[in-house]
């Protein structure tokens, strides 16, 4: 493989990304979508990036998976995957820090920024 290939995927780089690389902590170039995708996560909400160290909140909309609400991580792991019955969530390892604002859709559960799970109304 060549500098101006994709370390995870193969793909050629853009010339943006071989002139402005993303470099993982391991020092190797990957183009932009494996490098967003390994080290970020993307607001169930609004659809903005968060960088997965940052990432401290989530939201479920699913009464049957857990109550609804929005959720701050305070340790990790916060959950297991169970293969028969999902994902447990340790209660011990978050906190609910907020009710739902009224327009988020049903079935949206996943990692949310901060703007999102504190914004008024």
């Amino acid at each position: 493989m060549t500098e101006t290939e994709c370390f995870v995927c193969g793909n050629e780089l853009e010339e943006e990304e071989i002139e402005h690389p993303n470099e993982s902590p391991d020092g190797k170039t990957r183009c932009d979508n494996c490098y967003f995708e390994a080290f970020f996560d993307r607001c169930v909400i609004c659809d903005d990036w968060i960088q997965k160290e940052k990432t401290k909140y989530f939201v479920i909309t699913d009464e049957e998976a857990y109550e609804v609400g929005y959720y701050e991580i305070l340790n990790i792991p916060f959950y297991s995957a169970n293969i028969i019955g999902g994902d447990t969530i340790f209660s011990d390892s978050v906190k609910k820090v907020g009710e739902l604002h009224g327009d988020e859709e049903e079935d949206v559960n996943g990692y949310v920024c901060e703007k999102c799970t504190f914004k008024s109304g």
